[in-house]
């Protein structure tokens, strides 16, 4: 909304701060601890300082220092957000011809950008520096994990999906999707596809509206969207692992298009009126689905597998096999970790020394089958563990089972 009122657009920013409040993907990462969230607000607020230091004069600094963090804090809060940062450094070093009139200016402009850039990266090694010294431990793992993983088309439209309508394209028929939304079977994937196809038509419309009134301004509506077709030409050709989170700031470009594409104050017609009216209902229908998931589940059912382990009647270990063993013990600290089949083997051996039952909880499933597949010779096989409890989460990854060892060894 303060981008559209630094703009004199108000309505446009009003119409892109709604459809931000609403945007499914917006709201799942807000909550998020992870970087996610934050490289979408540093990315408008950077748009926000781009907009006080084009129109401060050569005599205002703290525009100018105000970027040079906020580029700081965008690198360091997703490190692919270095693309936005990339393409904020390159509208601004375009823009100071036209902005600033004389020669002098315009070399003091240059030193300036230069400087506090140079200060933003002073500023990201000090803050990253401990994450540099983890990620020669952590960043090879990574990677084999996410072997295949890489951007293809099937996941570019996936990409759309959760750009435009916060949902994603299709999930995979398999249990853990059950009650979870997705575009494709909410009707005709031609239907599907022309609505993605119009909301870019009209965010393309919005970022043109602006070109004609003001070519700075455009300009710096269009540099996340630059940073977002370098990461994916990165990770088209690179085949590094790849998420559509990894694009999340695209939603600020996306929003702040369509309010401008919807702005009936700046052409007096009420037509416009209509035309907002019809892109927020149709957004809603888009997004409805998701916004049932988001209210009705927990992110992750860690609080309800710990009072399922609450509720069991009988003495028992109780233990969490694979992904989701760090984060289950902050709701039951007394959860065992198990990664392999002998480590389940060593637990079953525990319970029966002491007299007690075993209850483990897996989830997390795509994931760990295909990292540590042992385990499940006895978690899928009926003889040693029977399913008492299955709990649910926003993603099918998040769909947890509780199992209760038979007995047998």
């Amino acid at each position: 909304g303060l981008i559209g009122f630094a703009w004199r657009r108000s309505v446009a920013g009003i119409l892109g701060a709604l459809i931000l409040a609403v945007h499914p993907w917006h709201i799942r990462y807000g909550i998020d601890l992870r970087g996610y969230s934050w490289v979408v607000l540093w990315t408008a607020t950077g748009m926000l300082w781009l907009t006080c230091l084009l129109r401060s004069g050569r005599s205002k600094w703290w525009p100018w220092w105000a970027f040079g963090v906020n580029q700081a804090l965008l690198v360091w809060s997703f490190l692919y957000g270095a693309a936005v940062a990339a393409a904020f450094f390159g509208v601004v070093a375009l823009l100071v011809p036209f902005v600033w009139k004389s020669q002098e200016d315009r070399w003091a402009a240059w030193f300036r950008l230069i400087l506090v850039n140079v200060v933003a990266a002073m500023i990201f090694i000090q803050l990253f520096a401990p994450n540099l010294l983890q990620m020669t431990r952590w960043l090879d793992d990574v990677t084999q994990h996410h072997a295949g993983h890489g951007l293809n088309a099937d996941k570019f439209i996936d990409f759309v999906g959760w750009w435009f309508a916060g949902t994603t394209w299709e999930l995979p028929q398999i249990p853990e999707s059950a009650g979870l939304a997705d575009l494709a079977s909410r009707s005709a994937p031609a239907l599907m596809g022309t609505a993605m196809i119009l909301i870019g038509s009209l965010v393309g419309i919005g970022l043109y509206s602006m070109g004609r009134r003001s070519r700075p301004l455009a300009l710096i509506l269009g540099a996340p969207l630059v940073g977002g077709a370098v990461l994916l030409a990165f990770f088209w050709v690179t085949q590094d692992f790849f998420y559509p989170r990894f694009l999340i700031f695209l939603v600020i470009p996306m929003a702040l298009g369509l309010g401008l594409a919807c702005d009936w104050q700046s052409t007096g017609s009420r037509y416009r009126i209509l035309l907002a009216a019809a892109v927020l209902g149709g957004l809603c229908w888009l997004m409805n689905p998701q916004w049932g998931v988001l209210m009705s589940r927990p992110y992750a059912p860690m609080r309800d597998v710990a009072e399922v382990f609450a509720a069991e009647s009988s003495p028992a270990l109780f233990a969490c096999y694979g992904h989701g063993r760090e984060m289950l013990p902050d709701y039951a600290p007394e959860v065992r970790e198990a990664s392999s089949l002998a480590e389940l083997k060593a637990l079953a051996a525990e319970a029966k020394a002491k007299g007690v039952g075993l209850v483990v909880a897996v989830g997390y499933l795509p994931f760990n089958r295909t990292m540590i597949p042992d385990g499940f010779e006895w978690l899928d096989d009926p003889e040693h563990f029977e399913v008492i409890a299955t709990r649910l989460g926003i993603e099918p990854d998040f769909y947890f089972r509780v199992l209760r060892w038979t007995g047998k060894s």
